[in-house]
């Protein structure tokens, strides 16, 4: 068996997989924020935090679509702030990576659209975790 028959390996999986998000995100830091804001002002946080996470996604998209270095750049600051808050470091260690990627480059190299994909999809995980808080807010 010659070494080129044998199959690619497969790439690293940016995005973590759902079984492995504990490991990822430290939900007592978003715990801790919202048990000092209390009950009612804990539903309205995180509602804001959905919301917010949300926007940045579009604008991830948009930006990826577009190839705008600059709408990437200004998305990722936003993420770096909102996933450090709530604790998922992976996300805002990726998100400090692109951030990094396109800093002062108007056109998106490609080498920036793997991480910004990966960012969408974590964030959209993060998303669907933060509506389960919602329930234990």
């Amino acid at each position: 068996m010659n070494m080129s028959d044998l199959p690619a390996a497969p790439p690293p999986r940016l995005t973590p997989h759902p079984a492995e998000w504990d490991g990822l995100w430290d939900r007592s830091a978003l715990r801790r924020l919202l048990s000092m804001a209390g009950p009612e002002a804990a539903t309205e946080i995180l509602h804001h935090l959905r919301a917010d996470l949300q926007s940045a996604c579009e604008g991830l998209s948009a930006a990826v679509t577009l190839r705008d270095g600059t709408g990437l750049h200004r998305t990722a600051h936003v993420l770096i702030a909102l996933c450090g808050t709530v604790g998922a470091t992976a996300l805002c260690q990726l998100a400090q990576t692109l951030h990094r990627m396109v800093e002062g480059i108007p056109v998106a190299p490609d080498a920036a659209l793997p991480p910004a994909s990966a960012l969408i999809g974590g964030v959209a995980l993060l998303c669907a975790a933060l509506a389960e808080e919602d329930g234990a807010a």
